[in-house]
Order: structure tokens, then C-alpha cells, then sequence
């Protein structure tokens, strides 16, 4: 299928619009169903009870999964935030719909299930989490922003904020500028108003379409309600074998709060199923679980997102329809990517799949109708690395997910190769490996396939900041080393001479005054010095921070040595109204040449550190 541009948004709503008709006809035989469609963010495929993970308290989904489809290979497209719902709203990919990166906007005219369920005669709602009206310099500062009635892409209910990750009485909007307030933990709050909407549409003679974006589990992982914390306090906790010692007690540690997140949220979703129940439409409710991105949390070493290993790129799956479906649980290894999702509610809701669409219908698939179609693999893929991408060294990729293998390129060719299988938990990478060339070239076929289909000829990341006009990207990261020029030292290797700009630090009373940690270890901008300290010397930077309204920042790095993800050697904390210094395991002093007196959270200024090396 030929790949949609942003242009081609123009005029493409008319397929669904005359499936009204459509659907009033088929009202008189079968009433179309409602649709429930419930995701959480950060939510990795393996972290469920039916999943395996000894860990996850999950019955209410451990029952969803024995009375529906379970999905066992949906990757999510581009594993962050944005992108996922960029595709997941209009079933086109990232490329397509522009929204490869977090923090920039969709565009308003383009067609999105709110649409097209909207124009086929449901009510539509949304709740919780949205994070597509970013701003057009991609910056944080409409994160907490009223979103007005024309980006809201076809919803009617309208209980949302853009981004938080504060979620205990966090803000949201309505149809007001005025700031409301979810009481207690916010997926709590949020899943009773889907209740209520349940109740109240129930009773109405036109199906619903709601959904509900949860924020957790994605951290902080702490803040759970204390019920759910209890559960894990002092719990041992198994490790998945890919986790190396080294991150042994941060994964134990971050886990503990993760698997609180997620039995609170099972909790939530046991109550979504009990109101459908108890409302007389289960039955004739296609309810779907899944999420966002998954979470790395110490596997490989690694940690958040952006990544196209497992713990990041695979997510869960529940679909349950018992109409069309009936109530016997089954397991189904077709590969499917983020933009096959509309295309295939859609397909169960007896509505046309609208040109603008990217994606497959595979409802004729999951209902096993002779001669539906058939994946061959799910693409996922990074156009542009940022964020955990960067700090780890990982260049722009494009990835193929079969019912067995993970199959992943970059601008250089081959990067990993797993069986998924014999190597659950992709600890051999395959590549170039003897008597395996036959398999790596077929699945590099499939995949330049599917990449030629969508006529995406893999152009390096610059290519696609300039084509959006995404400024910040240059600004804030640098530009994007060419093919051929030096490329930032990668985790593990020595580093010396390179410096970053991070973001997303935070402050903590220290003996020696603070310390600053960057957990995320979000590299801003890595650039090369002119050459390496080897005496005294001033590194002059400029950056601004990013605070909204707590104190996470921005800060300066120096390696001297290999790069470590909580490496924060040499720098200067930029915090409301006060800038310090911190001394970290460097063997050196360094100290503030020049910088301003008092900065606000948002200021931009420009710091010179002096580093002295022994």
C-alpha cells in the first residue's frame, strides 16, 4: 500500500461517513457493538500473571485471558508514548501521521477513531492520559495545557491531560480551561468515571466507543497507593536472567513499585469487566487491555523505553467480544503492529476501514474466517533516536517481529537477530552467525517488503526533523551525525572527550552539598570536545531547562572514562532560582567559571565549568 502523507489527511473522512447508513441498516439484525479499549503506558508484555511473570498480581486479567484472544506478538510501532498513539488514533504509521517523537502535535485534520466512530453513530469518549497535542517546537510546555474542543479528534466525553506523571490528584480538563482534579491515585479516579459512562450509555440506543489511557505503571514506580505497595514491601522479587548483576538492586528496587502499579491497575480493570456485566452489555462489548511501550527495567542492562528489545517493544494484548468471539480463552501468535489496531476494531464493528488507513483487518483473522488474511511479521521501528535511544548509543532502526523471530536493521544493515523461541529472553543475537545466512536474508526480504510498501527508503533521522520542521530536535540534541562521521561512543565504551547535556535530573541532599542523579539518563545532546582534557580546561555550554513544575532540570556531564546510565561526574544543577555544583567519583575539581546569579526554571543561559583533571 502506498504510504499517506500528511497532505493526503485532506477530505479522507467520507469512507466512514456514509457508514452510518451502514450501520442503521445492520442495527435492525444485529445491534454493533460497543467498544471499551483500556491502555496503560509503559506496561511490557511479559508482566502479567497468564504471562508467566511469577510476580504480577493480575488475576482479573489472568481471567480476561481465559475468556478472550491473547495476542502474544503485538509490538508496539515505535516504542514511546507519542508515536504509539499517533498510530494507535489514526492506524497510519509514525512516518505517515509525523508524530515519531514525543511532545509534537497530530494534526487536527487527521481522520482518528474518535472520527470514525463518532460519524457511524456511537458516542464517543476519552479519559486519562492523551500526549498528542504537543507543541509545535516539541517542547514540555504543553503538558499541562487545556486542550480545546478542535484537537480533540472526534471524542465527545473529554476527561483528559495531556502528560503527567504525578499521579496522585493530578489535573485533567473537560470542556473548560478550568483545572479539575482526579481525587487519590488518578487511575482509580479515572476508571470509576468509565464506569459511570458504562452505566449511563448502557441504557442508551446507540453503541459507545470509550477510552481509557491510564499512566501508570510508567514511573515514578513509588507512588502507588500504600494497599498495593504493602504487597511488595520487603518481597523477594525473581529477575528475568537477562538482568547482568550490575543492575541487580536498581531492577529489584524499581520493580517493587512497577508491580504495585500493575495490581492496582488489575484491580481497575476487574471492576471495568464487573460494570459490564452488571450493565447487560458484556456480551456485545469488544473490551481490549494493552499498552503503550513496555518498560526495559534493568534487562540487558537497560532501563525505559525507545528500545527494540522485548521488555520495551512487546506489549499485552487482551481482546474479548463474546458475541462474536464466544468465552473459551485462546492464545494467537499472529504478528501484529500498532496501526493493524483500528483498522481491525473497526472490522469487528461492521464499520468501513477508511482509506487514510495503514493497517491490516485482521478481525476476519482472529474470528478464524477461511482465507483471512495472514501477517508475515509486525513492523516496529525508531526514525529518529532520542531520549533512552540516545543515552545507549542506539542508532535509528527498523524491526520485524514473526511468530518466532526479532529481526533488526540499521542505516548500517544488520544489527540483532533472535529466536524467540530457543531465546526467550534474546540473550544470543544471530547476526552474521554461520548457517543462519539463509533465515537472516529471508527476514531482511520480508522486512525491505514491508518498508518498500509503505515507501520508506530508511533516510537518516535529519532527513525527517527538517522534513516536519522539528527545530527543537537540532537545538536540543545536535544534529544527527551523518552515515560515515563519527558516531557517540556507546554504553560500556570509553567516552573520553565526549560531553552530554541531560535532562530529567533531580536534586538530593548530599554530604558534600547535593548530588544529582538522572535515572532516565536522558541524553539532551552529545556532542564531541575539540579534543581531549587532558589539562585544565572550560567547557562552555548553553541549555535551557525544561522544569514545568517540580525540580527536574537539566545538568551538564563530563566522561573521562566509560559511560555509565547514572554517570554524573562533572556538572551544574539549573534549579528554580539557584544553580550549585556537585562533586561526583571523577578525580578532579571542577567549579563554576561564570554563569548567571539566579535563573528562573525556564530560563535559557549559558554556564562555563572548569574541570581539572589529575
Amino acid at each position: 500500500m502506498a504510504t499517506l502523507r500528511r497532505r493526503d489527511f485532506l477530505g479522507m473522512g467520507m469512507g466512514a461517513g456514509a457508514s452510518l447508513l451502514t450501520l442503521r441498516a445492520q442495527a435492525k439484525l444485529t445491534p454493533p457493538p460497543n467498544l471499551l479499549f483500556v491502555f496503560a503506558d509503559q506496561w511490557r508484555g511479559q508482566a502479567t500473571g497468564y504471562a508467566g511473570d511469577p510476580n504480577a498480581f493480575t488475576p482479573n486479567l489472568d481471567q480476561m485471558a481465559r475468556a478472550g484472544l491473547n495476542l502474544t506478538n503485538t509490538v508496539a510501532v515505535c516504542p514511546v508514548c507519542s508515536p504509539y498513539r499517533g498510530s494507535l488514533m489514526t492506524g497510519q504509521y509514525p512516518l505517515t501521521h509525523g508524530v515519531f517523537i514525543n511532545d509534537v502535535p497530530l494534526a487536527s485534520e487527521a481522520n482518528c477513531v474518535g472520527d470514525i466512530y463518532k460519524q457511524a453513530g456511537y458516542a464517543t469518549g476519552y479519559i486519562g492520559k492523551w500526549h498528542l497535542n504537543g507543541s509545535p517546537k516539541g517542547r514540555h510546555e504543553r503538558r499541562g495545557a487545556f486542550i480545546p474542543r478542535d484537537r480533540r479528534q472526534g471524542f465527545d466525553l473529554w476527561q483528559v491531560l495531556e502528560c503527567t506523571h504525578s499521579y496522585n490528584r493530578s489535573p485533567y480538563f473537560g470542556d473548560t480551561p478550568d483545572k479539575l482534579v482526579w481525587e487519590g491515585y488518578d487511575a482509580i479516579a479515572q476508571t470509576r468515571e468509565a464506569q459511570s459512562y458504562i452505566k449511563k450509555h448502557a441504557k442508551e440506543s446507540h453503541p459507545f466507543c470509550l477510552f481509557l489511557s491510564w499512566g501508570p505503571p510508567h514511573n515514578p514506580y513509588e507512588i502507588a497507593p500504600p494497599k498495593y505497595r504493602k504487597l511488595y514491601a520487603g518481597r523477594e522479587i525473581t529477575l528475568r536472567p537477562n538482568v547482568p548483576q550490575k543492575a541487580v538492586k536498581s531492577a529489584t528496587r524499581d520493580l517493587r513499585g512497577y508491580y504495585a502499579h500493575i495490581a492496582a491497575l488489575d484491580d481497575c480493570m476487574g471492576q471495568l469487566l464487573q460494570t459490564l456485566r452488571e450493565a447487560g452489555v458484556h456480551e456485545n462489548t469488544i473490551v481490549v487491555f494493552t499498552s503503550d511501550h513496555g518498560d526495559m527495567l534493568g534487562s540487558h542492562g537497560l532501563t525505559r523505553k525507545l528500545l527494540p528489545w522485548d521488555e520495551s517493544a512487546l506489549v499485552p494484548f487482551l481482546l474479548q467480544y463474546p458475541q462474536a468471539l464466544g468465552g473459551t480463552g485462546r492464545s494467537v501468535d499472529l504478528p501484529i503492529s500498532t496501526p493493524d489496531i483500528l483498522p481491525t476494531l473497526l472490522g469487528f464493528s461492521g464499520i468501513p476501514v477508511p482509506a487514510s488507513v495503514e493497517g491490516t483487518d485482521f478481525s476476519a483473522t482472529l474470528k478464524g474466517t477461511p482465507g483471512a488474511p495472514d501477517s508475515d511479521g509486525a513492523l516496529f521501528e525508531l526514525p529518529v533516536p532520542y531520549h533512552t535511544a540516545i543515552t545507549y548509543g542506539v542508532a535509528a532502526y527498523r524491526g520485524l517481529r514473526t511468530r518466532r523471530h526479532t529481526y533488526v536493521e540499521t542505516g548500517d544493515g544488520p544489527w540483532l537477530l533472535y529466536d524467540n523461541r530457543s531465546d526467550p529472553y534474546q540473550l544470543k543475537n544471530l547476526v552474521g552467525t554461520p548457517g543462519i545466512e539463509e533465515l537472516q536474508a529471508g527476514l531482511a526480504k520480508i522486512l525491505h517488503r514491508k518498508l518498500a510498501e509503505r515507501e520508506d527508503k530508511f533516510l537518516p533521522p535529519q532527513h525527517y526533523v527538517d522534513q516536519w520542521k522539528y527545530n527543537h530536535m537540532r537545538e536540543l540534541r545536535g544534529k544527527y551525525p551523518a552515515p560515515g562521521q563519527p558516531q557517540p561512543p556507546k554504553l560500556g565504551t570509553d567516552a573520553t572527550g565526549w560531553f552530554a547535556v541531560v535532562k530529567g535530573c533531580s536534586v538530593k541532599k548530599h554530604k558534600l552539598g547535593c548530588a544529582v542523579e538522572a535515572p532516565d539518563g536522558s541524553g539532551a545532546a552529545l556532542q564531541k570536545l575539540p579534543k581531549p582534557i587532558t589539562g585544565k580546561a572550560t567547557i562552555t555550554a548553553r541549555y535551557r531547562s525544561i522544569a514545568e513544575d517540580n525540580p527536574r532540570n537539566a545538568f551538564l556531564i563530563l566522561a573521562s572514562g566509560p559511560i555509565d546510565r547514572r554517570q554524573t561526574w562533572v556538572g551544574s544543577f539549573a534549579g528554580a532560582g539557584k544553580l550549585a555544583t556537585f562533586q561526583g567519583p571523577c578525580k578532579g575539581t571542577q567549579g563554576i567559571k561564570s554563569a548567571p546569579s539566579r535563573t528562573k526554571p525556564t530560563d535559557e543561559f549559558t554556564v562555563e565549568i572548569e574541570v581539572v583533571e589529575h
